[in-house]
């Protein structure tokens, strides 16, 4: 029996639907978080912000998370994963988002009338306000740029828009929102997807997650061949 983190926010409904398709309910009290499931793969469920998912299941309080690639990577690289062998593994990709059953792009914007066109028209020293500091960092610093990254704590579309920050990086899967906002993307810094990530120290929990990775995409495919007839 495995110890679940999932979602909330923005991919809290369709990973609910998804165990809905499996045959599994999902029932969470208003606010709770905590969830009872009649999943019997499940001992516990807990809900909470995908960023803080990759590091419960590497600190062992869960066995199992779902959460974006994207908070993986970031994880990683802003070392609240310290060791290597703390890294979760990736079952398996999960094909579903907020909207769409596809990826997402992990993406730097500017306003469509900035003289920002691309990345290398970034000047050293500039402030990018950003749900990523650590991807973002790095992906400047490969350009041979250093950005000082604000970490983003509302609309990054929304404060880009209003000329607080020229250059912002958030995640675009089907672009209304920066369309909204008068925004353009410049470059790209990550393709995500959704993933299942378990510890891989408890080798009965890592194949226990192996099955109910297995399940999901199963239950993935019936949606996905439920919506497009």
């Amino acid at each position: 029996m495995l110890k679940l983190a999932l979602p909330n926010g923005s991919l809290e409904k369709n990973t609910t639907e998804l165990f809905a398709a499996a045959g599994w309910s999902i029932e969470r009290e208003d606010r709770s978080a905590m969830a009872s499931t009649n999943c019997p793969f499940a001992e516990s469920i807990f809900f909470t912000r995908p960023q803080a998912i990759p590091r419960v299941v590497s600190s062992g309080l869960c066995d199992v998370g779902i959460c974006g690639y994207d908070c993986v990577a970031e994880a990683r690289l802003s070392h609240e994963l310290e060791e290597r062998s703390e890294w979760p593994g990736i079952i398996t990709f999960l094909p579903y988002s907020k909207k769409t059953w596809g990826c997402t792009r992990i993406v730097l914007c500017s306003r469509k009338n900035s003289s920002i066109q691309r990345i290398e028209d970034v000047s050293d020293g500039s402030k990018v306000y950003t749900e990523y500091p650590a991807l973002t960092e790095q992906h400047f610093r490969e350009h041979g740029i250093h950005v000082q990254c604000i970490r983003a704590t509302g609309s990054v579309e929304g404060h880009v828009r209003i000329g607080e920050f020229e250059v912002g990086a958030t995640v675009l899967e089907e672009g209304k929102t920066c369309d909204k906002n008068h925004l353009k993307v410049i470059g790209d810094l990550l393709t995500s997807a959704t993933v299942l990530i378990s510890r891989r120290e408890r080798m009965d929990a890592f194949l226990e997650a192996l099955r109910f990775g297995a399940h999901l995409l199963n239950a993935a495919a019936f949606l996905i061949e439920k919506e497009e007839n």
